[in-house]
């Protein structure tokens, strides 16, 4: 009787210690699944890779049109995504080179060389940059070499940001 009085002891003592762990693992796991999920959303370009030189066709010095982008694993119930691409180290602050929004949300890729105007297919709209012209203006410093982010956002019906993605390129 004594070594059952015991045994049950020990599984008293046991049984909330194995649940604990058990919490605790299952916890780790959820939330590096989480985290997985949300990291595999990915913006990338044909034309050069993250923080690689952006190549000059894409700048003021040459045709200046947008570079192709494509975005990968994209968060679930994307409705539709923004794009905006900023260089942070304009000696003015922040300059705005491009902002598009409401790209549909089953879209993958812009392709090269959008055009510039405010109302685009699909329901595609651009704002003005920083210029205060609709479309894309590629960089264009004034000296030293700038970083470029290329930076998509995801979003559901209700505009709630669901995630992010970032391409930075550099130039000069």
């Amino acid at each position: 009787m004594k070594n059952t009085g015991s045994k049950t002891r020990v599984l008293k003592l046991i049984c909330p210690v194995f649940i604990i762990v058990f919490l605790i693992f299952s916890s780790i796991f959820i939330a590096q699944a989480t985290c997985a999920e949300k990291s595999t959303f990915k913006l990338i370009s044909p034309a050069f890779k993250y923080g690689d030189r952006i190549p000059s066709k894409y700048t003021c010095d040459d045709v200046d049109v947008s570079p192709p982008l494509v975005w990968e694993n994209p968060p679930a119930k994307t409705s539709y995504f923004t794009l905006l691409v900023n260089d942070p180290d304009a000696p003015v602050g922040n300059w705005i080179h491009w902002n598009v929004t409401f790209i549909p949300g089953n879209f993958r890729k812009l392709e090269e060389g959008v055009p510039t105007s405010s109302q685009l297919p699909s329901g595609i709209k651009q704002g003005k940059n920083t210029w205060g012209t609709v479309g894309y203006r590629g960089p264009c410093p004034p000296g030293g070499t700038h970083r470029y982010f290329f930076t998509i956002k995801a979003f559901d019906r209700g505009g709630h940001e669901l995630g992010e993605a970032v391409l930075m390129g550099r130039y000069r």
